[in-house]
């Protein structure tokens, strides 16, 4: 059976999966970077860690959420605040990323994640930045970066994967902040 615990992921990898793997068409090996790692990107990480993913960089404001991410199977975790997140990324994957997933919501990270794309990149967002974006977008029409949009997934998507206890414990041993009783 499935815990309820781990029933409440469904949707939310379901999600993860969707934007992920199907519409950035994701393949193995390629090196994806995800900007914010709380509950949705750690879902992203662990979705493209399964999927085969290259090197998983995790870039995060939260030492807390850089060391869950390391722990969960990010190969690099990169701090915004102390260092240049660009240079950073450009040491590690010389080539840039293949997949930027943008999972904090905000103004901030949605320029970090144009800024990271290489050319004929793929920008995943998995977040709503709340606020009108000033961001330059000449990059990405340069560059010729795909802006990929993913909110839902579908419940058949995380099913499967949420039985595979090998993929989801790890999540909720460690990468689940909380739970509030009903």
């Amino acid at each position: 059976g499935v815990s309820f615990d781990a029933a409440c992921l469904t949707e939310p990898l379901s999600g993860a999966w969707k934007g992920v793997v199907q519409y950035s068409e994701m393949q193995v090996g390629d090196d994806v970077v995800i900007i914010g790692v709380g509950s949705i990107g750690l879902l992203c990480l662990l979705v493209a860690r399964a999927a085969g993913a290259g090197r998983l960089v995790a870039i995060d404001t939260s030492a807390h959420a850089r060391r869950r991410a390391l722990a969960l199977g990010a190969t690099h975790a990169v701090d915004p605040v102390g260092e240049d997140a660009r240079a950073r990324v450009y040491e590690i994957l010389p080539g840039g990323p293949d997949v930027v997933v943008e999972a904090t919501g905000s103004e901030h990270g949605f320029q970090e994640a144009v800024s990271l794309c290489r050319p004929r990149g793929r920008l995943v967002l998995k977040s709503t930045i709340a606020a009108r974006s000033g961001t330059d977008l000449a990059p990405v029409v340069v560059n010729e970066v795909q802006i990929i949009g993913s909110r839902c997934g579908l419940f058949s998507r995380g099913l499967p994967a949420l039985l595979d206890h090998r993929f989801v414990a790890p999540l909720l041993q460690g990468g689940v902040s909380g739970s509030l009783q009903l």
